[in-house]
């Protein structure tokens, strides 16, 4: 499971791009089927990340979602030149934030579980805890934070 979850979450902004390419030509049934993989991936990174808050999980994912996060930004860049070039169709560039958000939602889940584990283990103090896990969840900034998670996953 763990595998496959990290796989989706550095393909679904890619998965994306192909579904915009395919909504000219096939319709909306891409659409939907991203999203139903969606749902259905997000409900394996909360279960993901409650293995994580339990203990059960303790293998370190700071270094992988660093990866992650970085193997994402060349679709984050094609995702932005696609919705600028269609400003004047905004449903397109609307639906594009919405599914940014939604990739950011999946590898912040992951950060979330490995902030749980170093705040427990006393790596990780309460506020800086809150601030990560925050910005874990926030376009841009969740680099940042997945950077201080890595590094801090490091040291221990």
């Amino acid at each position: 499971m763990r595998r496959a979850v990290l796989i989706f979450d550095t393909l679904f902004p890619y998965l994306t791009l192909l579904c915009v390419i395919a909504l000219s030509k096939a319709g909306l049934w891409p659409l939907f089927v991203l999203l139903g993989l969606w749902a259905v991936f997000l409900v394996l990174s909360i279960a993901l990340l409650w293995q994580r808050c339990r203990g059960e999980e303790q293998r370190p994912l700071g270094r992988i979602t660093l990866m992650i996060k970085l193997a994402q930004i060349p679709a984050f860049i094609a995702i932005f030149i696609i919705g600028f070039l269609t400003l004047a169709f905004p449903a397109l560039p609307l639906l594009l934030m919405l599914m940014d958000w939604l990739a950011v939602a999946l590898t912040g889940l992951l950060c979330a579980g490995t902030v749980w584990q170093l705040h427990r283990a006393h790596r990780l103090g309460g506020k800086a805890a809150i601030v990560l896990g925050i910005l874990s969840f926030v376009f841009c900034a969740d680099v940042i934070a997945a950077w201080c998670i890595w590094r801090r996953e490091r040291k221990g």
